[in-house]
């Protein structure tokens, strides 16, 4: 069950991924449970040579501030708190230059653990939601955490 340290501060968490198409690349995702879906920037996703503007279909995403047509594509595998996903549908996001993240974590992949956020101690615990004695182990981990 991985712990994370994250720096309450910031008021942002940013989780460690392995994408892997034709090539790999380690990318920092911020986890956000508003995002339905999980999105990767453009360009890395053109460095792991999937091309976003070949996609199949487009969605019609809503931010805080805009509704916006994104390519969706199919990322072969995503590594994430020791899971692993297979031919994911990401959202391919132009974010801006300045943000040091290479994406965002959404639901479709967050729904599938337990997380427990501790913003006073800066921990983030996840544990595969597969079971009710997993989930009991998560539940005594978040009460050693805190």
């Amino acid at each position: 069950m991985p712990i994370l340290p994250f720096d309450p501060q910031r008021r942002l968490i940013e989780v460690r991924a392995l994408a892997i198409a034709e090539r790999e690349a380690v990318l920092t995702l911020l986890v956000d449970t508003g995002a339905s879906m999980t999105g990767v920037r453009e360009e890395v996703l053109v460095g792991l040579g999937i091309d976003p503007f070949a996609a199949p279909r487009l969605v019609r995403l809503h931010t805080a501030s805009d509704a916006i047509g994104v390519p969706i594509v199919t990322l072969p595998r995503l590594e994430v708190f020791g899971v692993s996903f297979s031919q994911l549908s990401v959202a391919c996001l132009r974010l801006p230059t300045g943000l040091p993240v290479d994406g965002v974590l959404g639901n479709d992949v967050l729904g599938r653990f337990w997380l427990f956020i501790n913003h006073r101690r800066g921990l983030l615990v996840a544990e595969r939601a597969s079971n009710f004695w997993r989930r009991w182990r998560l539940w005594w981990q978040v009460m050693r955490a805190s």
